[in-house]
């Protein structure tokens, strides 16, 4: 029985250059095209059903999100896998960044916590 476990392949030589060459070309293609806008785009406000169906799918994400966790937490618990993590250096500066970002979009918008969040 074949495991595939161990199936990621991460990219070397050349093809890290040439990956993080198409990233850079797209982000400056993005912030090119940003430049040149020289009024705020509005998008419409959606209607009443649209608002209740973003919410909806929101909160049915939310449950499935949790009920997602608690079965993996049992898969864990009934497997014995509960080993320490090995060290992972890029999750500390992940969560810092996204903490920063969250915090510049929380003051950077004047409106209500409703809109902020």
């Amino acid at each position: 029985m074949t495991q595939y476990g161990n199936t990621w392949l991460s990219y070397g030589g050349s093809a890290r250059l040439v990956l993080a060459l198409a990233v850079l070309a797209v982000a400056v293609a993005l912030a090119c095209a940003g430049t040149r806008f020289h009024r705020p785009v509005r998008l419409p406000r959606p209607g009443r059903a649209l608002t209740a169906g973003m919410l909806a799918a929101w909160v049915v994400s939310i449950g499935a999100f949790f009920g997602g966790l608690a079965v993996y937490a049992l898969q864990v618990q009934h497997d014995h896998l509960e080993k320490p993590a090995a060290a992972n250096p890029i999750q500390f500066v992940t969560f810092t960044a996204a903490l920063i970002l969250f915090l510049i979009v929380f003051a950077a918008t004047d409106r209500s916590l409703r809109v902020r969040m």
